[in-house]
């Protein structure tokens, strides 16, 4: 507001003499000198939430919805990263789908423990869950009450089912690996087996990523469990072959020499 006073004040006064470039040029460098050492803008939290809520309105372009984000935490919340987590959390309030969504991941980011209880209450809601979930692992890592919470929702059978192979998935990739407690591995691997061996369809991609985070698993008792449940209930496979396949190379071993 003073920066722009002031250019208005010498655009307009009687004192200045030259011509009409000189005049421009005193006016530009006015302006240069109030950029650097005038009043600070303060941005109040609606500047933020407006950002935000803008940046959720652009499609396709990634570049710019990353700029208009790192605007509003760096620039009118100053890296307050508590003020910003605070500012999501209450955007993620809303019944706007894609904005709530959008929130609730960046909460997985910002966000810390006092906005787990707010996460939970939305991991049972079908078009957040996934999200919701994923935010609670990126606050809290691999804990029971992350698992016990994924675990609700995959147990749910009146969902999608892209929904909940998203929550496996997460569980997988945050508690099933060698540097985590044996504790939360095997929570972690009964809660997604139980899934694998109880839902409707059998994603083979779902099988490879439990190889590749527990190489135990390729040749075990519990995959060939998985495996015979798929058959015994004609799961909506899209690769049969693959199962049945994956079945024949466990029982070319004896069965009861296989590890559990």
């Amino acid at each position: 507001m003073t920066a722009m006073m002031t250019i208005l004040l010498i655009l307009y006064t009687d004192e200045l003499e030259g011509d009409a470039m000189n005049k421009l040029l005193v006016i530009v460098v006015a302006a240069f000198a109030l950029a650097l050492l005038g009043d600070e803008v303060v941005y109040q939290d609606e500047d933020v939430r407006r950002t935000l809520s803008m940046s959720c309105c652009v499609i396709d372009n990634s570049g710019k919805i990353n700029r208009m984000r790192n605007h509003a935490l760096s620039v009118q919340c100053g890296n307050d990263t508590n003020r910003f987590a605070r500012i999501v959390c209450e955007l993620a309030h809303t019944n706007n789908v894609r904005m709530a969504r959008t929130m609730i991941g960046l909460l997985g980011t910002y966000g810390s423990a006092e906005h787990v209880p707010f996460l939970v209450s939305q991991a049972t809601n079908e078009a957040y869950a996934a999200r919701a979930i994923n935010s609670i692992f990126r606050i809290e890592g691999a804990t029971s009450n992350a698992i016990a919470v994924a675990d609700v929702y995959m147990s749910r059978t009146n969902v999608m089912n892209r929904s909940r192979y998203e929550v496996a998935r997460s569980v997988v990739q945050h508690c099933i690996f060698d540097s985590q407690p044996s504790s939360i591995r095997q929570f972690a691997s009964q809660s997604v087996l139980r899934f694998m061996s109880e839902d409707n369809i059998y994603h083979t991609w779902m099988d490879q990523l439990m190889i590749d985070s527990d190489p135990t698993y390729r040749y075990s008792r519990r995959r060939l469990s998985v495996l015979r449940a798929v058959v015994a209930r004609a799961s909506a496979d899209p690769d049969m072959t693959y199962v049945t396949n994956a079945i024949n190379e466990l029982v070319a071993y004896p069965e009861e020499n296989l590890p559990e």
